[in-house]
């Protein structure tokens, strides 16, 4: 089956963008994306007002954006998915609304915890799969407030924002420090990457929110809105900011893995497992991972002198079969 490139999460002049969503659209076009979905804040922006004329598959999406800055990327829906807000200053009074204000009270639950749960929940009323947004942007929540969540199966681990704090520093990273407590706890989460634009036009400043930055590369059928919707939902993706993989595959004993190398980068690549355990690494363009038995789950991560990093999904041990499924070649 074949990959497709795309973006979830950016915006345009129908809520807090620069762009309107035509041009957002052309954008990505130019960029070699394949599908992209706009997702405007409390709002659906149509995707027939974008998509047809930049020749892009245009994929629903609808963030939800709540008061303690906790959003949820509604991906799939047709439909505002909205906060309760004070829309009229959105930024600094949005406070929950009183209904929200007795749960928090009753359920002796967080704010975050909360409001989250209230746009996972109006996600799925929306038939929608809902992706809870950059957990690191204001430091917001972490793996605690996300295990308090029902019905939480995508996060953003990599919101390339440059205020989002998603990208690895030297021997430490947040969003994989959280992913795999919540891995190792038995929550069987998918990591997927998106850019977050708010900025697809005039000059270039490395601390601004510009397109291209972060995106999703899914493995479907065809590029039809049905299947690239299903592919997310089931994870059938890898999130990168930039390392594209020529070749990933999973076997009943071992994972290869092969970078599609660009201008001669230099990439290495780290497997991890159970409790963030550092199972292997190579200095290589190319890699294999043999399973010991033991290891739960092992993901891939892989970092480039360009700059650039990519994370594959979990592997389960238990579930090894899905993922020789979806990994094999045609």
């Amino acid at each position: 089956m074949p990959w497709y490139k795309g973006n979830l999460h950016c915006h345009s002049t129908e809520s807090d963008g620069t762009s309107s969503p035509s041009d957002v659209a052309q954008y990505y076009k130019k960029a070699g994306y394949d599908f992209l979905g706009i997702s405007d804040h409390n709002r659906y922006t149509p995707t027939e007002t974008y998509a047809d004329q930049a020749e892009i598959l245009g994929i629903p999406c609808c963030e939800y954006t709540g008061a303690e800055s906790c959003h949820v990327l509604a991906v799939g829906v047709t439909v505002d998915v909205a906060a309760n807000l004070d829309h009229t200053d959105m930024w600094d009074r949005a406070q929950p609304d009183t209904a929200l204000r007795q749960k928090i009270t009753a359920n002796k639950k967080s704010t975050e915890v909360l409001i989250l749960q209230d746009g996972i929940d109006k996600t799925l009323a929306a038939n929608g799969t809902p992706v809870i947004c950059h957990p690191f942007w204001r430091w917001t929540y972490n793996h605690k407030e996300v295990m308090q969540l029902t019905n939480c199966t995508h996060f953003e681990l990599c919101n390339a924002g440059p205020d989002c704090n998603s990208i690895p520093l030297a021997g430490k990273s947040y969003p994989d420090e959280m992913w795999d407590k919540l891995l190792s706890a038995g929550y069987r989460i998918i990591g997927i990457a998106n850019d977050d634009a708010h900025l697809h036009s005039g000059e270039y400043n490395t601390r601004a929110p510009i397109g291209g930055t972060g995106y999703n590369v899914v493995k479907a059928p065809s590029l039809t809105k049905e299947n690239i919707l299903q592919a997310i939902k089931l994870g059938h993706c890898y999130a990168t900011t930039g390392v594209i993989l020529a070749n990933y595959q999973v076997f009943a004993d071992h994972i290869t893995i092969e970078v599609n190398v660009i201008k001669q980068e230099k990439t290495c690549i780290q497997f991890f497992g159970q409790d963030g355990i550092e199972l292997q690494t190579e200095y290589a363009s190319s890699s294999e991972y043999k399973f010991k038995g033991n290891e739960k789950y092992v993901r891939c991560r892989i970092s480039s002198t360009a700059g650039v990093w990519c994370w594959t999904q979990p592997v389960f041990l238990d579930d090894i079969e899905s993922a020789i499924e979806w990994t094999s070649q045609p």
